[in-house]
């Protein structure tokens, strides 16, 4: 990857609680990898379940957190919209 093609980074600073839903999440992962579960059993906990990948095809532990990632991100986008959609100004 050529360095004219690497996008700037933006961080939240003074999100205390997204810092915090983060670990926790990490933390989760890694205790279910200790105790010997599999990714699928860890997302199969948050109620979400890889349906787009072939039974045979094992999610890595990066992979399932980057799904549960996205799954949230994406229902807090929807609560945002759904908040701004009375807002009267």
């Amino acid at each position: 990857m050529s360095l004219n093609k690497i996008k700037p980074k933006f961080y939240v600073y003074g999100c205390d609680q997204l810092l915090n839903d983060l670990q926790e999440l990490i933390s989760s992962a890694g205790e279910y990898e200790n105790s010997g579960k599999s990714p699928d059993d860890w997302l199969f906990g948050f109620g979400l379940k890889s349906s787009n990948k072939p039974n045979n095809v094992q999610l890595s532990w990066g992979a399932a957190i980057n799904v549960a990632t996205r799954h949230t991100i994406q229902k807090l986008v929807r609560i945002r919209r759904e908040s701004t959609k009375d807002h009267p100004f």
